[in-house]
């Protein structure tokens, strides 16, 4: 590899990766190459999901540069959006602004969410879960029962084990418009996390990132959301918006304070 093309930063073991990827040039290019007929869609999912009545309070988190809650702003919802990242927030104001939309948008840490029977859904949505360890990773779903009110529902989706593990490949190309990714993945059973090195090439540029993101089983996820607060859990397979089953690629769990 060109080191003067490589922005790199890759680190061993869980660390806090989070904090500096999502706002790198390589991921951002990712991001921007996401067709607005995806969110589109994923919306449309979460919506019909999470069977909400008109002009609901929904909390977005982590919301990134702010695709879906824009999208579900627009459909009259109201939005709050929190993340982490000031750049992508700021994104998230910008393109709100150009759409002509409302949302309110919150820095701050996932883990520590501090409202208490305000909202109506809660939705973290594309992979966004599993970020911490496990006292962090359960301190934001117990925050999120808290945010909601009696009765409000939260949609999470992400991978289990189930859906990893069968079909797990070392090594994987993909493209996103003009972005090749190159994803070197590695499953360590003894943390319970799966690792991955990505490598992100555009126009002759180069960015690599390592990720490392707490994968549950099925029966620890559910364990996890009662354990938080949350009375009943509904599972689905994401791309078709039916029951969930092992074989499914990917896996989106409803579970009801």
């Amino acid at each position: 590899m060109n080191s003067k093309n490589a922005d790199k930063n890759i680190a061993g073991g869980q660390g806090e990766w989070w904090r500096e990827l999502f706002a790198s040039p390589g991921w951002v290019d990712v991001h921007g190459a996401i067709p607005r007929e995806r969110s589109i869609a994923e919306v449309d999912t979460m919506l019909r999901l999470l069977e909400l009545s008109p002009g609901a309070k929904i909390l977005d988190v982590p919301c990134g540069e702010g695709r879906h809650s824009i999208e579900m702003a627009s459909r009259g919802y109201q939005m709050t959006g929190l993340d982490r990242s000031a750049p992508l927030l700021e994104a998230a104001r910008a393109t709100a602004l150009e759409r002509g939309v409302n949302a309110e948008w919150v820095e701050g840490d996932m883990r520590q969410l501090s409202w208490r029977g305000v909202f109506d859904a809660v939705v973290c949505y594309w992979a966004s879960f599993g970020y911490f360890d496990d006292e962090g990773n359960f301190n934001f779903l117990q925050g999120a029962a808290q945010a909601l009110r009696p009765g409000g529902r939260m949609i999470i989706e992400t991978h289990v084990l189930e859906t990893i593990l069968p079909k797990l490949q070392p090594r994987g190309w993909s493209k996103m418009n003009d972005v090749y990714m190159l994803e070197d993945r590695e499953y360590d059973h003894i943390t319970g996390r799966l690792e991955t090195d990505w490598t992100f090439i555009r126009q002759g540029k180069v960015s690599e990132w390592h990720t490392s993101i707490r994968t549950y089983t099925y029966a620890e996820l559910v364990e996890m959301l009662r354990d938080a607060g949350f009375s009943r859990t509904e599972e689905f397979n994401t791309q078709a918006g039916k029951p969930f089953a092992l074989g499914n690629l990917r896996f989106c769990m409803v579970a009801t304070r």
